[in-house]
């Protein structure tokens, strides 16, 4: 399973915060691997599709704001 995990600078689970950090990960029965972004997002959707030895994703972001559209992003793990 490929996940996303994003940390808010906030003191609550229910206002949105600035994003602190984010990471791409794959788990199985335990995690195999987290890729923290470079530049962090809040990255809250992810497709993963398996080619071959690489898996393709496209990750969506949120920037918490009506007037500022969602990003798509595309990258690949190696297997």
């Amino acid at each position: 399973m490929v996940f996303t995990a994003v940390a808010e600078g906030v003191d609550d689970n229910y206002n949105d915060g600035a994003c602190a950090g984010a990471a791409v990960g794959i788990v199985g029965n335990e995690l195999q691997c987290l890729y923290p972004l470079d530049w962090p997002h809040k990255v809250e959707g992810v497709n993963a599709r398996l080619e071959g030895d690489v898996i393709r994703l496209l990750l969506v972001s949120d920037a918490d704001d009506f007037e500022i559209p969602a990003a798509l992003f595309s990258a690949t793990i190696a297997k």
